[in-house]
């Protein structure tokens, strides 16, 4: 059995519905930048700063779940602190936005429910595939996309 499935299989269910929401989330970046007055086809071919490239890149060293996961928690944290400093409505930052709101900052600012966050499940996932003795290997992960930021 595979060490997720033996560590985590509970999580499918809430997996495939975090999978579900971030595809969604990539609607609402898209409706954040039309309310920024940026077109679909420029969104498209927009160049990729190499900051952001190697942010992208850090999560997909090759076999590497545990940074993978870990890459995407560091990521719910910022996703969640910034909600919580730049959503809030008549801050200059929502001014900038057609509809005054930044929507993908305002969900991240949404409480979870009774089910796992964003967060909760990248490190359960981060956790369940690092088979190393390193106490402090996911959280210098973490620390370490946070700097990239």
């Amino acid at each position: 059995m595979h060490v997720f499935t033996q560590k985590f299989g509970h999580l499918e269910a809430e997996v495939r519905e975090m999978q579900r929401e971030e595809y969604k989330h990539s609607n609402i970046w898209r409706v954040d930048a039309r309310n920024l007055g940026i077109s679909a086809e420029k969104l498209e071919s927009a160049y990729v700063v190499p900051g952001v490239k190697a942010l992208v890149d850090s999560a997909y060293v090759q076999g590497d779940l545990v940074a993978f996961f870990a890459v995407l928690a560091a990521t719910e944290f910022i996703a969640e602190e910034l909600g919580d400093i730049l959503s809030p409505k008549d801050k200059p930052f929502t001014r900038v936005f057609i509809s005054k709101r930044w929507f993908w900052g305002e969900i991240h600012t949404i409480p979870h429910g009774d089910g796992p966050s964003h967060l909760d499940i990248d490190l359960d996932m981060a956790r369940a595939y690092d088979s190393t003795d390193d106490p402090h290997r996911i959280e210098s992960l973490i620390e370490r996309t946070i700097n990239m930021f």
